[in-house]
């Protein structure tokens, strides 16, 4: 029998494998509960470093909700007799309710989207490249546990707001989305995400993000002399792209929520700028979740995607002069949205 005060995941004694080939002995060492987007998250692991890189990117959502149970994640360090390489990119798997990331022989981790549990075992190595475990394990395991277990729509897109206004950016790698939330955070917007948002959370819905860090191609050092300084560093899709810390370089410009407004789709056009609404049927084609998992999707779901296209769908046709797109974006702010 299962004591009561036991945890969750606890039952029989695990004896697989001895020595805990499996890590399933591995006890955390430390344990802290963050807010993500509307949620408690826990975090355990076994390395003060690994603690360290989780505060960095969760620490600054403020407290955590009270009540509820919260996702749970544990990340384990160990250090194999025959180290084995890092690969280049890691390779995502989903299958039905699960996520798995692997990373090389030694550094995999797995999540259970419906239940809200993940877990990662990782080598020194990975740890010693802490950007690296922060975005492709800890972040990617945190935020897959939002969209099936917990109710919100995933976007692969951008989110700026001004006063109670926000708009989302859509469009595909490349479109350009990084680099105008970059010009807008200097003009005074503040930014939800350039990459990755979350639509949901209880009563009004809101949208979410991990604002902390944006990413730029190496190219945006022509429009922002700024960045000239910086080095580019391999992300998860294979690219080399800046760092930065928004909050760092412009205080006040990052916000973990903010308003859901409407979308605004990037599409490249030569000469000025035009925003135009577009009809149902092409706004819906365009305007997808980013939702791999093949378990999860409720009437909750629908109503919150519905609930966004209402907001309106535009195109967002433009050349590649930053500034002059913050200019339309302004005028589109500060307009009526029919």
């Amino acid at each position: 029998m299962v004591r009561r005060d036991a945890p969750p995941h606890a039952g029989r004694r695990a004896r697989a494998l001895p020595p805990d080939a499996m890590l399933e002995q591995r006890e955390p060492t430390h344990a802290r509960t963050f807010r993500l987007a509307g949620e408690a998250l826990l975090f355990e692991c076994d390395d003060e470093r690994v603690m360290e890189l989780a505060a960095e990117l969760f620490s600054r959502c403020g407290p955590p909700p009270v009540g509820g149970e919260p996702l749970r994640l544990r990340v384990v360090t160990h250090a194999p007799d025959s180290p084995a390489p890092l690969a280049a990119r890691p390779v995502f798997r989903t299958q039905a309710h699960l996520f798995t990331v692997v990373l090389g022989a030694h550094d995999s981790a797995a999540a259970d989207v419906l239940s809200g549990q993940a877990f990662a075992a990782v080598t020194p190595r990975l740890v010693a490249d802490g950007p690296r475990l922060q975005q492709q394990v800890i972040a990617a395991l945190a935020l897959a546990m939002l969209g099936p277990g917990r109710g919100y729509v995933p976007f692969h897109c951008a989110c700026l707001f001004k006063g109670d206004r926000g708009v989302l950016l859509h469009g595909p790698s490349g479109a350009g989305k990084s680099t105008l939330a970059y010009a807008a955070a200097r003009r005074g917007y503040r930014v939800v995400s350039d990459d990755s948002v979350h639509v949901g959370g209880d009563g009004e819905a809101r949208t979410w993000g991990l604002p902390w860090q944006l990413q730029l191609l190496p190219e945006a050092e022509r429009f922002f002399p700024e960045l000239a300084r910086l080095e580019p560093r391999l992300q998860a899709n294979g690219e080399h792209k800046l760092d930065l810390d928004l909050e760092s370089l412009f205080p006040g410009s990052v916000g973990a929520s903010g308003p859901v407004g409407p979308s605004l789709v990037l599409a490249r056009r030569p000469g000025g700028t035009v925003i135009e609404r577009l009809p149902d049927a092409e706004a819906k084609a365009l305007v997808e979740p980013a939702w791999p998992w093949q378990v999860g999707w409720t009437e909750r779901h629908e109503a919150l995607l519905e609930g966004l296209l209402e907001r309106g769908v535009y195109r967002f046709a433009s050349g590649s002069e930053p500034d002059a797109m913050v200019d339309a974006l302004d005028a589109f702010m500060e307009g009526p949205w029919d």
